[in-house]
């Protein structure tokens, strides 16, 4: 071929490969709105829980990881807590904190990682046993309180309604918050049960776990596993919250991310409450201990009425008001 022939054909090259790349500049303008989502993606959803929207991943249920009542949505320092974890932060406006509850209905709040209390409240005389509350459990924006006969909601850790007209028995002592669910522990006969809600507020049908729970139902969660007990020897775990097995452990706690009998975790034989580099314990009458080693422990709190946290296992860590 000629120079001129070869002029030719390069020239009808280019001129097809000018028009190569206009079509597809008019596919890539037509398709941006156009998300390709590959078969193993995750899908999200959101769920309204009055105080804040929670965005919730559609095939894991995962938490910070926790001990006590809390459970694994119930970490604000992403750790593990007694009261539930840190879902994607919490509500606008609000700030990491931690609850602690007891006896004569005592409600208490540390908003710096347990150093100093506040926004204390009875609503019982200190001995009443009627007005006890047993744990809490904080998780999608909202706190619950089980108190036996009782069930407490708040928002935002200080304000409290009551709730317990929604209670499916009337000894519930157990509330955890794992999987993205709130869990609570209830005995109807000496037989333990545990129930699911989404909010706190409205459960759905139970399901019994097949043992005698002499005293209360007490639930934790961390480490992945949902976990019954009554301090009598039954205790009880799961990982899914359908098939209960048995957990060799008499007094357990989720402690420095492993399930460990409750006197391994603590200051004496009711442990602490674990959250990532701190412990928590109560003390009789009326004392809050805390230790960032898990060895040397001291008073942060001391009540002046001696109302007292109901275990040291059972503070929870989640999102408080200002």
């Amino acid at each position: 071929m000629d120079l001129a022939g070869m002029r030719v054909a390069l020239a009808s090259a280019m001129t097809a490969a000018r028009g190569r790349l206009a079509l597809l500049a008019l596919v890539i303008t037509a398709c941006t709105d156009v998300r390709v989502v590959p078969e193993e993606e995750e899908t999200t959803s959101a769920v309204s829980t009055g105080a804040a929207t929670v965005t919730s991943v559609g095939s894991t249920t995962t938490g910070g990881g926790a001990s006590g009542g809390g459970g694994e949505g119930g970490d604000a320092s992403g750790g593990a807590s007694a009261g539930g974890g840190e879902e994607g932060g919490g509500p606008p406006g609000q700030v990491p904190g931690i609850v602690a509850v007891g006896y004569g209905g005592l409600r208490i709040v540390s908003r710096d990682d347990g150093l100093t209390w506040t926004d204390r409240v009875t609503d019982g005389a200190v001995d009443d046993i009627g007005t006890n509350l047993w744990s809490v459990a904080w998780g999608a924006g909202r706190w619950v309180i089980a108190g036996g006969s009782r069930l407490l909601i708040s928002t935002d850790g200080v304000a409290w309604s009551d709730a317990s007209d929604s209670m499916p028995f009337h000894s519930c002592a157990g509330v955890a918050f794992f999987q993205g669910e709130f869990w609570l522990g209830c005995t109807l006969s000496e037989e333990g049960w545990v129930f699911r809600s989404a909010d706190g507020a409205s459960w759905g049908e139970g399901v019994s776990l097949g043992q005698e729970f002499l005293y209360r139902v007490h639930l934790l969660a961390g480490g992945g596993k949902l976990v019954a007990h009554d301090n009598s020897g039954t205790t009880l775990q799961t990982n899914d919250g359908t098939e209960w097995t048995a957990l060799d452990l008499t007094v357990p706690t989720f402690c420095a991310g492993e399930w460990k009998e409750a006197v391994d975790c603590g200051p004496d034989d009711y442990g602490s409450s674990w959250h990532s580099g701190t412990w928590l314990a109560a003390g009789w009458p009326g004392r809050i201990r805390r230790s960032t080693d898990g060895v040397t422990y001291e008073d942060v709190y001391v009540d002046a009425d001696g109302y007292t946290v109901f275990d040291s296992r059972m503070f929870a860590r989640g999102y408080v008001a200002p």
